[in-house]
């Protein structure tokens, strides 16, 4: 999976920034921010321009990950937050272990005497890389890598060595992929967000699923199997343009997806037409799906208005079942 973002574009755009400066979205993350803010000096909703991301599975079948940042930091006080950092050093840079805290966030929080014992002992060195609960799987350490005064690096110790390779020449780069190459060249140049993933990525879902008939979903499971690759972008300005597009392996694979995707959605507005005439308008007019030769398009175009109604549909849902659970 190869993945772009790009924060000063998004800037630009009046959606995006109601979002940013939205309280009640930030809620209690607001505390991890200023937190963060204080330790690094970097606040992401300013200083981060662009992000690029890669996953891959490494030889172990671990999933290895690493993102680099074009970011506007203190060297400086970057420098001073990392001074207790153990170091390893790959192509004359230097890889800072990040704290657990900073660099794992799946994992179910501590609590009291054994959060405390975590933090005081004394061989906080060899814990890294492991949960702090009991029982939790461990977590593979990450690395922070000071590439230029400007570039930001960080990931997975075989991530961060991959793409220090990569830039030195000793590794294929995405680009050297034609599938992918042809899949970043055909994205529109004013996309501020992009994924593209290969069908490793999805491999082990796609194995989880039921045969054809068991589902509700009339896709031969073998049609699905067959998509090479996936695209996903997104446009933002005073509205949202969202794409996904798919290359199947036959011409005749991308038409019966695209084909069985239609029908479905058919049948979905036909359910909510009476009972959210405002949904399903939504849908009506703004959701796309088509076919061409091998390539499956799906497209959402919405309004500023349209996102507020589906936010407060959800939130109203969301409420809903809180509700139901409290009762039951």
């Amino acid at each position: 999976m190869v993945g772009w973002v790009d924060f000063e574009a998004l800037r630009g755009s009046t959606l995006a920034m109601s979002y940013l400066q939205d309280e009640e979205l930030i809620g209690d993350a607001d505390d991890d921010l200023q937190e963060f803010i204080a330790k690094t000096g970097v606040d992401p909703r300013t200083d981060i321009k662009q992000l690029a991301m890669v996953a891959f599975d490494g030889e172990d079948g671990e999933t290895e990950g690493v993102v680099v940042g074009s970011v506007n930091f203190d060297r400086d006080r970057l420098m001073t937050s990392l001074a207790d950092s153990p170091t390893i050093s790959h192509r004359d840079h230097t890889l800072y272990l990040l704290e657990q805290d900073d660099w794992d966030t799946s994992g179910e929080e501590m609590e009291g005497e054994e959060a405390e014992g975590e933090h005081d002992s004394e061989e906080g060195e060899e814990e890294h890389g492991e949960m702090g609960t009991e029982g939790a799987e461990e977590t593979q350490p990450g690395y922070l890598v000071i590439i230029n005064d400007q570039t930001l690096m960080i990931g997975s110790e075989i991530g961060v060595k991959f793409a220090l390779d990569t830039a030195a020449g000793e590794r294929p780069t995405a680009r050297d992929d034609s599938t992918i190459n042809e899949m970043i060249i055909s994205l529109p140049v004013d996309d501020q967000i992009w994924v593209i993933a290969a069908d490793e990525a999805w491999a082990e879902e796609l194995a989880e699923m039921p045969e054809e008939g068991a589902s509700p979903v009339p896709i031969p499971l073998a049609a699905i199997e067959g998509v090479e690759v996936v695209t996903f972008a997104m446009h933002m300005s005073d509205s949202m343009r969202l794409r996904l597009s798919g290359i199947a392996a036959t011409e005749e694979d991308a038409t019966m997806i695209s084909q069985s995707m239609l029908g479905l959605l058919a049948m979905g507005k036909m359910m909510i037409q009476q009972a959210q005439p405002e949904l399903f308008n939504i849908i009506d007019r703004g959701l796309l799906i088509d076919s061409d030769h091998r390539v499956i398009n799906i497209e959402a175009n919405l309004s500023a208005e349209d996102i507020a109604l589906l936010r407060e549909l959800a939130e109203e849902r969301v409420g809903d079942a809180m509700q139901g659970g409290i009762e039951g």
